[in-house]
């Protein structure tokens, strides 16, 4: 039975030894590059080994996010203060505060980069062969997307002719929302672009949760009026609360700054070290 370790000398199925030579003629870096980092690693004590969220986003690049977590465990580097477990940068959250929503009352759920097989084939899709979650069977396919804030509906998912040839056939999937501040590739393939305002045109509690000990939290101000037709998400979706019924529900009455100040002052309620809402307000960036 082949290992990791047998799979890097060359004693695995392959019986390539990945050697620095070996990364060099794939990659184009220097070999003596290669040795150099590699031997920095090894001896650096701690060394934190983060990745980003760029190599993976193309064909088998879930190997390469593996072979990076991989640094820490073969470093030693797991549970060492300072260290990482080379993956990506831990957070931890300031406030989870959030708007009401109705609960859902569909229990269903498929992995979420299977969608553009629950467009082909939704109720062919199993629990067993395909990962569905919540009954045996998925029975549904899915004949409408909303995609706020994400070019994923196209650039980041795989095989993009194939997802490409999906979207262009409305006999599956009929209707397709994108909210956006540009007209991105995945927006081109929407029936309906509903234009978001950038966010030096609104503004925002921007909490900083990707920066470990250096985390903080900043009133982003509107610099830029809103130009256009434009208006924010929660200007859309209290209209859409309006439509489907429960708008009350959904806005509890409150503008969209005073949402804003009531989920900062229940964070504040948890972690007194947080300032009041004035002073961010007068902070301003």
């Amino acid at each position: 039975q082949s290992s990791y370790k047998a799979y890097i000398l060359g004693q695995g199925e392959d019986g390539t030894a990945k050697t620095p030579a070996w990364a060099s003629a794939i990659t184009g870096v220097p070999v003596d590059v290669i040795v150099k980092l590699a031997r920095e690693m090894a001896a650096a004590k701690p060394c934190a080994i983060y990745q980003g969220k760029g190599p993976q986003r193309h064909g088998n690049g879930e190997q390469t996010a593996r072979a990076v977590a991989m640094l820490a465990v073969l470093t030693g580097n797991v549970g060492l203060p300072g260290a990482n477990t080379g993956s990506d940068f831990e957070t931890f959250r300031f406030f989870e505060g959030d708007v009401p929503a109705p609960g859902n009352p569909v229990q269903k759920a498929i992995p979420v980069f299977s969608w553009t097989d629950a467009v082909q084939r939704g109720p062919e899709m199993t629990a067993a062969d395909d990962g569905v979650v919540g009954a045996d069977r998925l029975g549904v396919g899915i004949k409408f997307l909303w995609n706020y804030a994400g070019n994923t509906i196209i650039n980041q998912h795989s095989n993009i002719n194939r997802t490409h040839d999906i979207l262009q056939d409305e006999g599956t999937c009929e209707f397709i929302v994108a909210v956006d501040t540009f007209l991105t590739a995945s927006a081109r393939y929407a029936d309906i672009v509903l234009p978001d305002l950038l966010p030096v045109e609104q503004p925002s509690l921007i909490a900083n949760d990707w920066a470990g000990d250096a985390g903080y939290v900043l009133m982003n101000s509107q610099y830029l009026p809103a130009r256009g037709e434009r208006r924010t998400l929660y200007a859309m979706l209290s209209d859409l609360a309006e439509r489907l019924g429960f708008a009350e529900a959904f806005t509890e009455g409150r503008s969209e700054e005073e949402w804003r100040q009531a989920i900062y002052e229940d964070a504040r309620a948890a972690d007194p070290d947080l300032p009041p809402y004035e002073t961010l307000l007068e902070a301003g960036i």
